[in-house]
């Protein structure tokens, strides 16, 4: 199974733990979950989805855009988040986005939380 990770790191701000918001960081950490996960078949694709000083709060980032283009050719089983909010801040666009998932047959899991949902059960 195919797993894309994706990563997102907004600018920096007091407090901040950097131990979970750096995109190296939540790469490492995602990665390390998909190799736990080798038993399944799953295995990571070397391609990068990083969104470095980008904002939760909008879905237009080039990062997610690339890593949607690639959904759509077919190239991804699953996506990999260390956070929901590394993917969205807003529950309208997490509903927008699992549709799209849902449409591509592309589930999602998100480590920090422990979970792992077909895009269907997202959607509602």
């Amino acid at each position: 199974m195919r797993c894309a990770v994706y990563t997102r790191q907004s600018v920096r701000r007091p407090g901040d733990d950097p131990a979970v918001t750096s995109c190296a960081i939540q790469r490492t950490l995602c990665t390390e979950f998909i190799r736990s996960k080798t038993w399944e078949f799953w295995y990571p694709i070397a391609e990068r989805f990083d969104d470095q000083g980008e904002s939760g709060a909008t879905l237009e980032r080039p990062g997610l855009a690339k890593l949607l283009r690639r959904i759509e050719d077919g190239d991804i089983h699953r996506i990999i988040v260390y956070r929901v909010d590394r993917l969205t801040r807003k529950l309208a666009d997490l509903a927008r986005l699992a549709s799209h998932f849902e449409r591509h047959r592309v589930r999602l899991t998100i480590v920090h939380g422990n979970i792992d949902a077909d895009a269907g059960s997202l959607a509602g």
